[in-house]
């Protein structure tokens, strides 16, 4: 039985096991479409120097959270209703077990509840300062000597995670979009022998096209994609007609349009 504090009450809970509380340390702008938020908890181990991807539950606006519980059968229960807990998916940009300090990207889009969570603690309202880690989750990192990746804004984080982790001497092409190119200032660092194209939609430029165009050429190599959910499985779909084994592909659809 473990005993939370919260700013307002205690809550007395049974927490499950991949769940971990953190205090979020600091916000920061990184460039102008994106926020970048360091986390510190107790112990993080279990998000090894592997693990990509985790949910980051955040508490509500005005209430006190209900953190999730483990039911007798041993399910993990969330609560609906006003202490609801949002648990979007992101991305373990990095973690220091030193300093028990995890970093994630935060892509800034209106409407995003993560967006409006980050922005509040950017401009130094800590009300909703601590947060939990559930996880981690996903397939981990690409290890491949010849990849194509393409990805928006979504799988930003995720892509430079993977492409900073691929050997020295790898190959291949990577295509991102972002509203207006490669002034979205996403640090990104590709391998000697991997292309980088940035694509502007405000110039018309769609990441499924140039995926579809370069997929041909991309035999031997392992397939990473980010995207709107249709455009993933038109991808996967023609992969699969050229041959492509399933174990090749990394094919995700982060949003639907």
């Amino acid at each position: 039985m473990t005993i939370i504090a919260t700013k307002n009450s205690l809550q007395k809970t049974s927490l499950p096991p991949n769940f971990t509380f953190v205090q979020v340390r600091e916000v920061i702008q990184l460039g102008p479409v994106f926020l970048r938020a360091t986390l510190e908890g107790d112990d993080l181990s279990s998000h090894g120097d592997d693990s990509i991807h985790f949910r980051l539950a955040q508490p509500p606006i005005g209430t006190d959270p209900v953190w999730p519980s483990v039911a007798a059968n041993g399910s993990v229960v969330w609560a609906d209703g006003p202490g609801a807990i949002h648990k979007p998916v992101y991305t373990t940009r990095s973690v220091d077990h030193q300093t028990n300090r995890l970093i994630t990207d935060i892509f800034i889009h209106e409407g995003g509840r993560t967006t409006e969570w980050a922005m509040q603690l950017l401009e130094g309202d800590n009300a909703r300062r601590l947060v939990g880690l559930v996880g981690p989750s996903g397939g981990g990192l690409m290890p491949a000597d010849r990849v194509l990746m393409a990805s928006d804004e979504t799988g930003f984080p995720a892509a430079a995670r993977i492409l900073e982790n691929l050997p020295d001497g790898a190959t291949g092409q990577v295509f991102l979009e972002a509203e207006k190119g490669a002034e979205c200032d996403y640090p990104i660092e590709t391998p000697a022998g991997v292309t980088l194209t940035w694509l502007s939609r405000a110039k018309g430029e769609r990441l499924l096209d140039f995926a579809l165009t370069a997929l041909p050429q991309h035999s031997a190599s392992k397939i990473w994609f980010a995207g709107e959910r249709e455009d993933a499985r038109k991808l996967r779909d023609e992969a699969k007609a050229l041959g492509r084994e399933a174990g090749d592909l990394r094919i995700s659809g982060f949003w639907r349009r």
